[in-house]
């Protein structure tokens, strides 16, 4: 599998900008994956580009988890 074109990903900004659908409707126009839409927003606000798995690893080592248990909170 070969990366999608530069030309592809500016468009596929320049929609999402114009606000010509949402990341779903904008994944199905451009036949991409919801994940690709999600991860040049991520690139083009961040200036960054990381994988998902990174991500969870990185939040991993900082010992961060998804779910906040409060309950289990001491005081």
């Amino acid at each position: 599998m070969h990366p999608y074109s530069l030309d592809l990903r500016q468009k596929v900004i320049a929609a999402y900008e114009n606000h010509e659908g949402s990341q779903r409707q904008l994944a199905s126009r451009f036949k991409v994956s919801l994940g690709f839409i999600q991860n040049i927003k991520l690139e083009q606000n961040l200036g960054v580009q990381v994988s998902i798995s990174t991500l969870h690893y990185f939040l991993q080592k900082l010992k961060l988890t998804q779910k906040k248990n409060f309950s289990r909170r001491s005081s």
